[in-house]
């Protein structure tokens, strides 16, 4: 039976042993991304109470609805087991004001999975980050709903039913630098940052969580993690060599790191494994690019926080940067085996101009086998794997 006739009459296709495999690898990169996301949800969940848990299900339940249609629509199978649908769907909700209506993480989550993701297949097969995309469009369409951040309510109010028309609006750490204003030295400001008793995006205030996440990343995906401080380090330099505000350089570090997006896109949005590079040396400069494209727009654009459009642009560059980067001695010394193995199998010798293109894919199959061995031997014995 052809493939076009199993879509006439709604058969599924059966999964290849490779697409099984993927699936698996790709849960398991979710299920850390869901284990980083605890905290933030934690902490949304704390403030702002009640609305802060119905924006996460309305933007997860519009994330399960939207690939069912969308698995309808494009004709392909809908893998919710992967979970990257609602990754996205709670990555989305955590980077939204709590006063949002119910309409902001509904539309954004469609965006995102109906026009950025399913076009061109699944979780596997992005060209850009769903999310940050989802969250650019709003912006540009609307920025007024995405940067007005209500005060933090008290308690009496936190189960309460807060909507943008009542909520007492605040002024975000983002918004603060982008006027040149300071925190000053009140060591009680530098406290509320750090637990996240502050204005801004419902989910990315705490910073405290933000570094928890980081080291639960450092400790699972330490390639992945590499990127998350790379990018960080850059826009502390930055912030460092060209502050905002005129208090000092360290609070100008501080403020940048704590502002916006910029903690929660180290942990979600620079280490998505799809669309990072593969090679080591490709990961750094995506990094580097990434954090200084998000200082540059912030810097002398208009908009209060432009992480998720540095984020767009880097993506664009990943593919480039893993074919045209030089290649590296232990890259080289990974091919050449590879050159080998082929050469005993046919006596078609692979062209030199060849070797830049597909360095990326042929070293990151040995390296991915081989951590994908150590991760199974590792579960076999009941322990827990780190990449």
């Amino acid at each position: 039976m052809s493939e076009n006739e199993r879509l006439r009459i709604n058969i599924q296709p059966v999964l290849s042993e490779t697409e099984k495999l993927e699936i698996k690898n790709t849960r398991k990169y979710m299920i850390d991304m869901l284990m980083v996301l605890l905290a933030p949800m934690a902490m949304s969940f704390y403030y702002y109470g009640l609305r802060a848990v119905l924006l996460v299900l309305y933007a997860v339940l519009s994330a399960l609805i939207c690939e069912f249609l969308s698995s309808k629509i494009y004709k392909f199978r809908a893998s919710y087991s992967d979970l990257s649908s609602i990754v996205t769907a709670i990555s989305i909700a955590m980077c939204i004001p709590a006063s949002s209506a119910w309409w902001v993480p509904v539309l954004i989550t469609v965006f995102a999975l109906a026009v950025v993701k399913f076009p061109f297949g699944n979780s596997r097969s992005l060209m850009f980050l769903p999310s940050a995309a989802g969250i650019a469009f709003l912006t540009v369409c609307n920025s007024a709903s995405m940067f007005s951040y209500p005060v933090i309510p008290t308690t009496a109010d936190k189960f309460a039913q807060l909507s943008s028309s009542n909520a007492a609006l605040g002024n975000s750490i983002a918004y603060m630098l982008s006027q040149g204003n300071s925190i000053g030295i009140n060591i009680i400001s530098y406290i509320d940052i750090a637990v996240g008793n502050v204005s801004g995006p419902m989910g990315t205030t705490c910073a405290v969580a933000i570094i928890g996440g980081l080291l639960y990343l450092l400790i699972r995906r330490p390639r992945t993690a590499m990127m998350s401080f790379v990018y960080l380090g850059t826009c502390a330099v930055y912030a460092f060599l060209f502050p905002r505000i005129t208090t000092g350089r360290g609070i100008s570090i501080i403020m940048e790191l704590c502002s916006g997006l910029t903690g929660f896109a180290a942990l979600l949005f620079v280490t998505n494994e799809t669309l990072a590079p593969k090679r080591t040396n490709a990961r750094v400069l995506y990094a580097v690019l990434m954090g200084l494209i998000t200082m540059i727009l912030r810097t002398f654009g208009s908009i209060e926080d432009s992480t998720v459009f540095a984020v767009l642009i880097a993506n664009a560059f990943a593919c480039t940067l893993d074919q045209k980067l030089p290649i590296t001695k232990r890259e080289q010394l990974l091919l050449d085996k590879k050159k080998e193995a082929e050469a005993m199998s046919t006596d078609k010798p692979i062209d030199t101009d060849e070797q830049s293109q597909i360095v990326a894919q042929k070293v990151m199959e040995i390296i991915n086998n081989s951590e994908e061995t150590q991760e199974s031997a590792e579960d076999e014995n009941g322990g827990v794997g780190n990449e």
